[in-house]
């Protein structure tokens, strides 16, 4: 089965770094447009990344109790 969390840390390390340069650019775009772009495009898209990072957290638990039940069972049964 497989593990969410390489796909989680990539998600996040990719957001962290697209914050980063947001940031950068902000230093120098300073007007109603970027606050425009930001609140239209950015925050959405960083709201919905910690949405995402969220569900695979519990994706993952999820899974790993499947995991732990299948092994379980495999177990008792003998399979």
């Amino acid at each position: 089965m497989s593990n969410l969390q390489p796909a989680k840390a990539r998600l996040s390390g990719v957001a962290k770094e697209l914050r980063r340069q947001w940031l950068d650019v902000k230093d120098t775009w300073r007007d109603a447009k970027c606050d425009e772009f930001e609140r239209l495009y950015l925050e959405e898209l960083f709201d919905e990344v910690g949405n995402a990072v969220t569900a695979m957290d519990d994706l993952n638990k999820i899974l790993k109790k499947i995991r732990e039940d299948c092994t379980a069972d495999a177990e008792i049964t003998g399979r």
